[in-house]
């Protein structure tokens, strides 16, 4: 797997599709990308998203279809520029054993 250079609208669906996972852990929701775009059909087939179904129970129940981010996308958007200046893993100081082995 490589991560490639993607245009803007597919970091921009990307992004909305991170938003939703993010949205969706922090409020409760579905975490589902809901769009009708033809090129999130095109990053499912790149393996970028995944269709994905949910099915809510009840007295009348739902399915509700969308997308979610695969590890490639996930990754794919949180390598690019989109993420910000952070870092993408934190900064640990080694001690212990871990210390001991990089000397």
């Amino acid at each position: 797997m490589c991560l490639r250079i993607m245009d803007k609208r597919s970091l921009d669906l990307l992004e909305k599709a991170f938003a939703a996972e993010i949205n969706g852990a922090l409020e409760g929701g579905l975490g589902l990308l809901q769009t009708r775009s033809k090129l999130a059909d095109k990053l499912v087939e790149s393996g970028h998203l995944v269709k994905a179904t949910v099915r809510l129970g009840g007295r009348f129940p739902v399915t509700i279809e969308g997308y979610r981010l695969t590890i490639l996308g996930n990754a794919t958007y949180c390598f690019s520029d989109r993420c910000g200046d952070e870092e993408v893993t934190p900064n640990v100081e080694l001690t212990g054993a871990a210390h001991h082995e990089r000397e």
